[in-house]
């Protein structure tokens, strides 16, 4: 009886993979067809800025590389934090595709105070595109030539030399406490809510001594002799900056940039955001590219996903420990 019982188990097994194998098959769209249909470009700043021509850019190179079109939208607010928080409401598939300002996306989920309605997983970084480094400026006029003459006049009265910076517990002010724990020293912070273009007027005007910026900024300040940068936060000299030393020519460990890049929702399929990072890093081996992206005043530089979460991790654990002391310099 139970030979019986079991050869009949057996048998309906074997009906029901039959029966399985008959029935249509369902099936995810995997990399390799990746995509079917237009995608989507989360611009988290307003038109017509660099970040926005710049994102647009390789949305376009995204275009012909992909096969499908890349709508571009921009949810602009809140120093990136409106665009970041539609980018990751959206569908984890690959079909939406997020800009990020990587300073200010993560101060704005490391500090509790902005209410974000993010954190660090719900990001998947894809693929770094401009990094523009810190600059230290002064006026063409100034007694100051280097970092070293800066610091002594600091360290001589401190709190007397005005920095501006483009707000509190921005980049820039990331940077002006960065630096003053490096090099012991204590600088006036001069804050403008509204960004960079306030605190540059307020330069220009004589109103602060020392202007923190990036070198997209300030080239052109540079080049019209309004302003002399004495420190630029990256390894090597800068192509747009090539006789301003580094900090580290002068004796400071200290790299910062305005990392851009591009994100998608967490729990995108690693094989996506993989393929949509060497689609990225083929625009990025353009030489038409790279030039529009210079003519922007942008300072190309790109990095895969692997890479890019890499310098998310490690600038994240940074902010992380020097937040509540920006956050007090006020």
């Amino acid at each position: 009886m139970k030979k019986k019982i079991a050869a009949a188990a057996t048998a309906l097994v074997a009906a029901l993979l039959v029966s399985s194998c008959a029935q249509p098959q369902t099936t995810t769209t995997g990399a390799s067809e990746f995509p079917t249909k237009p995608m989507n470009m989360v611009i988290s700043f307003a038109a017509g800025g660099s970040t926005d021509v710049g994102a647009r850019l390789i949305a376009k190179g995204l275009e012909d590389k992909l096969g499908q079109p890349v709508v571009a939208e921009n949810k602009a607010g809140a120093s990136g934090q409106v665009g970041n928080s539609a980018l990751v409401s959206a569908k984890a598939d690959g079909y939406t595709v997020g800009t990020v300002s990587l300073a200010g996306t993560l101060l704005s989920y490391l500090d509790p105070d902005r209410g974000a309605s993010y954190k660090g997983d719900s990001f998947k970084p894809v693929a770094l595109y401009v990094q523009d480094p810190q600059v230290f400026v002064v006026s063409p006029n100034s007694p100051y030539k280097s970092l070293e003459e800066l610091v002594a006049a600091a360290k001589a009265d401190p709190g007397k030399l005005r920095v501006a910076t483009s707000g509190i517990a921005t980049q820039d002010h990331v940077a002006k406490v960065l630096f003053e724990e490096m090099s012991g020293t204590k600088f006036a912070p001069v804050h403008f809510s509204d960004g960079a273009a306030p605190a540059t007027t307020a330069f220009l005007g004589n109103n602060v001594e020392i202007l923190i910026t990036n070198v997209g900024d300030v080239k052109d300040m540079v080049a019209n002799n309004q302003a002399r940068v004495l420190g630029v936060a990256s390894a090597e000299r800068n192509d747009f900056l090539p006789d301003a030393p580094t900090f580290k020519e002068q004796g400071y460990d200290f790299e910062l940039a305005s990392s851009r890049g591009f994100v998608v929702p967490g729990g995108t399929p690693d094989d996506v955001v993989a393929k949509i990072s060497d689609a990225i890093g083929d625009v990025m081996d353009d030489e038409e590219t790279i030039k529009q992206l210079r003519d922007m005043n942008l300072t190309p530089d790109f990095l895969g996903h692997a890479e890019f979460k890499k310098l998310w991790d490690e600038t994240e654990s940074s902010f992380s420990g020097v937040l509540e002391r920006v956050k007090a310099d006020l």
